[in-house]
């Protein structure tokens, strides 16, 4: 079965940028949240195809997630 959506908690490679999922009740702290146009670039097809949603009513666990750059 083809990976959907990526869980909570989880790290992954995208590519040159190491993000983890975390809970979010906000897009402001996402990597994908664009500050200067104030919206999700995650609804871009691209994206959304690559990463899955982070909306909790389109995700499987039904919770709302943000994807955060991973310091190394």
């Amino acid at each position: 079965m083809a990976k959907t959506e990526y869980n909570l908690g989880e790290v992954f490679q995208c590519g040159l940028v190491k993000l983890r999922v975390e809970e979010g009740k906000g897009c402001c702290k996402c990597i994908f949240y664009n500050q200067k146009y104030f919206k999700c670039d995650i609804t871009l097809p691209a994206l959304k195809k690559f990463l899955g949603s982070c909306s909790k009513n389109e995700r499987k666990d039904k919770t709302n997630v943000i994807f955060v750059k991973v310091e190394e």
